[in-house]
């Protein structure tokens, strides 16, 4: 099956779920590889690194983010965005991430 990932809060995740992308602490360093299977230890770990989401692997077809998950992010890109004008590389930068979030992007 066709793999693609979603991005999910801590207290989603579950034993045996799989990173899709490395998890990097601030400094750039990894901290787990990609393709690491969490288990019940890790995830603890991972919440003393002051992680929020982790992007996981998910089959084709599976709901890439939950309803209150993407209102969440939706709500964030609009404060960082608070200062774009409403024409210009900012704002295009913007739709791409909102395009992305709701998983339009190809």
């Amino acid at each position: 099956m066709s793999k693609h990932s979603r991005y999910l809060p801590l207290n989603k995740l579950e034993a045996g779920m799989v990173l899709a992308d490395d998890l990097l602490d601030k400094m750039g360093h990894v901290l787990l590889p990609a393709g690491v299977s969490l288990t019940e230890a890790t995830i603890k770990a991972i919440a003393h690194h002051d992680v929020h989401l982790l992007s996981i692997v998910a089959e084709a077809g599976e709901q890439k983010v939950d309803a209150e998950e993407l209102q969440h992010q939706l709500k964030r890109l609009d404060y960082l965005f608070r200062h774009a004008t409403e024409e210009g590389a900012m704002q295009t930068l913007k739709q791409f991430i909102v395009h992305y979030r709701e998983g339009l992007a190809s």
